[in-house]
């Protein structure tokens, strides 16, 4: 699938910068999204196509201070 995907809307969320998938917008409806596997919506990739989040945001608990700092900036 071609574009960029917008995964960050509800139901879905992130908790320390990690992707909880709870609803694909990757494949079935664009509007409503498809619903995950519950197993698999801790890991933020779709049980049914596949989707998986290339280039995830920085986890904040994994960045000195001065780039925590940096990030809320933006």
């Amino acid at each position: 699938m071609k574009g960029k995907i917008n995964q960050d809307q509800r139901p879905n969320f992130r908790k320390d910068g990690k992707l909880f998938l709870v609803r694909c917008f990757a494949c079935g409806d664009k509007e409503q999204g498809r619903e995950n596997w519950a197993p698999a919506v801790a890991s933020g990739q779709c049980a049914w196509c596949g989707w998986k989040e290339e280039n995830p945001p920085p986890r904040k608990d994994t960045m000195n201070p001065k780039q925590n700092n940096l990030l809320e900036e933006r």
